[in-house]
């Protein structure tokens, strides 16, 4: 028998530990809100090359469709956010009729 303690940590990860439902819906979800493969597989612990394997894989055929619903969603949420910047500018700058500091319209008089 072997005397020597157990590690954990040399135990491999399964090779299906990105291909997890809740892996690829939590990717999915980040995806759609910033458009970016690179930001939202850092949010998920997964690196962009899984991203690309995982799309180009026989079992990843929901995924692709996952992710060419997405990235229309995320176009949207970014044209709207720099057309809001445009019109309404960027750092402290209040809108017209708003309290400083708030972004809530002032109530009529």
């Amino acid at each position: 028998m072997d005397d020597a303690p157990h590690n954990p940590a040399h135990i491999p990860a399964p090779a299906t530990y990105h291909r997890t439902p809740r892996l690829q819906r939590d990717f999915l979800e980040a995806f759609a809100t910033n458009g970016s493969v690179k930001i939202s597989a850092a949010k998920v612990c997964m690196s962009p090359s899984a991203v690309c394997q995982l799309e180009q894989r026989p079992e990843g055929a929901a995924f692709r469709l996952g992710c060419a619903a997405a990235l229309p969603i995320a176009r949207g949420r970014l044209v709207d956010e720099l057309l809001d910047r445009a019109i309404w500018g960027l750092g402290s700058a209040r809108r017209p009729g708003t309290r400083s500091g708030s972004t809530a319209p002032l109530a009529p008089h």
